[in-house]
């Protein structure tokens, strides 16, 4: 292999990391908001709603800052978890999906996330500002 060619690859495989690294931190920033999704009961207070909800409607509902509340759903909804539609009013709303319903428990059974390795967990705080407990494994 020539000098211009080992140089070419070496940036070439430099760029791939700097995408895997950002591809490894978003990817933690998805999973996470799934899980905080399921504990705020987000799919359950639309179901209960039985039309499309806005920010304002759902923070009432889930007692939740509605700026954090806001920061959560345009990543699940980036995600297509729940999907942004306009309401009669012509405010921005947010609707289930078919995989959003599938975040509702079974009746009668609550969520739970199996903690493999407590040496290496990590806590944050869902917008109640109530400490969650996030497993690093799943």
């Amino acid at each position: 292999m020539g000098e211009i060619q080992r140089a070419v690859w070496y940036r070439e495989e430099e760029a791939e990391a700097r995408v895997d690294i950002w591809k490894y931190i978003f990817g933690f920033v998805e999973v996470t908001m799934v899980k905080c999704a399921i504990e705020l009961g987000i799919a359950d207070a639309i179901e209960s709603h039985r039309s499309t909800m806005t920010i304002s409607e759902m923070s009432s509902t889930l007692e939740c800052d509605p700026s954090l509340l806001n920061h959560i759903m345009r990543i699940l909804i980036h995600q297509k978890i729940f999907k942004s539609v306009s309401t009669s009013h012509g405010y921005p709303g947010y609707a289930q999906t078919p995989l959003s319903r599938r975040f509702r428990p079974a009746k009668g059974k609550r969520c739970k996330w199996k903690n493999n390795n407590t040496e290496s967990d990590i806590e944050c705080f869902d917008c109640r500002r109530k400490r969650i407990h996030i497993p690093q494994r799943m």
